[in-house]
C-alpha cells in the first residue's frame, strides 16, 4: 500500500476499510502499525467493523493492530522487537508482540500508552 497513484501522483494517506475490500491478504501476519487500527464502528448484528476486521475477512491468519493513537518512537521500539521475535526467532505473532510488550516495559517507559497499543488477533490456530 502506498500514498501514491499508479501514475506517481501523491493522494492521501489514509487507508479506509473500503479500500482493502478488494484485496486478497494471503499472508500469516499483517500488521496495522498505525493509530487505532483496531478501532472501527459497530454494526449492528457484525460486530466492530474495522481495518483488522477487513484484514482478517481477506484472509490473513493474524492481525497486529492498535487500540489507540501511538507515539512514533516507542512504537518504532516496539516493532523491530516484534519483527525480530517474528522474523529471526520464529515466534507467533502474538508471542512475539508479547515479548516485545514486555521489553518494551522493561527497558522503557512503564506508562501503558508506550507498549500497550497493539493487540493481536488470531484467524485460525495452527
Amino acid at each position: 500500500m502506498s500514498t501514491y497513484d499508479a501514475q506517481g501522483r501523491p493522494f492521501e494517506d489514509r487507508i479506509w476499510a473500503g479500500d482493502l475490500m478488494a484485496r486478497r491478504f494471503n499472508a500469516e501476519t499483517v500488521v496495522l502499525s498505525a493509530c487505532q487500527t483496531a478501532l472501527g464502528r459497530d454494526i449492528g448484528g457484525e460486530g466492530l467493523f474495522s481495518l483488522r476486521y477487513v484484514v482478517l475477512a481477506r484472509g490473513a491468519q493474524s492481525v497486529i493492530a492498535s487500540l489507540w493513537s501511538v507515539p512514533d518512537r516507542s512504537t518504532s521500539t516496539l516493532m523491530q522487537a516484534f519483527y525480530k521475535g517474528l522474523l529471526e526467532d520464529h515466534m507467533q505473532p502474538e508471542s512475539a508482540l508479547t515479548q516485545a510488550m514486555r521489553r518494551s516495559l522493561k527497558e522503557g517507559s512503564r506508562d501503558p500508552l508506550f507498549w500497550a497499543p497493539f493487540t493481536a488477533t488470531v484467524a485460525s490456530l495452527k
